[in-house]
């Protein structure tokens, strides 16, 4: 069990591929709120409709600098962790 992530927000990137939909799981049942981004928009929905109320998922590229600071606040006005489940360019 992971201690103090109930009530917390986290973005996960990458959250439709298999390290981070399972990241996203984790979270979730540990009480988290997840926002699961990732540039299959699609994918990420579906992850979301199985995780339920506290998760959304955003469609972003965070490769680029300009779309990350949008998909963190979009549904949540911060974030206390963030998970990269695919590579990033800085």
């Amino acid at each position: 069990m992971l201690r103090g992530l109930k009530d917390k927000s986290a973005v996960v990137t990458g959250a439709a591929g298999g390290i981070g939909a399972a990241t996203c799981r984790r979270l979730v049942e540990e009480g988290a709120r997840v926002v699961a981004a990732d540039i299959d928009g699609d994918k990420a929905a579906g992850l979301t409709r199985e995780l339920g109320a506290g998760s959304v998922a955003v469609a972003a590229d965070v490769s680029t600098r300009k779309a990350r600071p949008r998909a963190w606040t979009r549904r949540w006005r911060r974030s206390e962790g963030l998970t990269c489940s695919t590579p990033t360019r800085a």
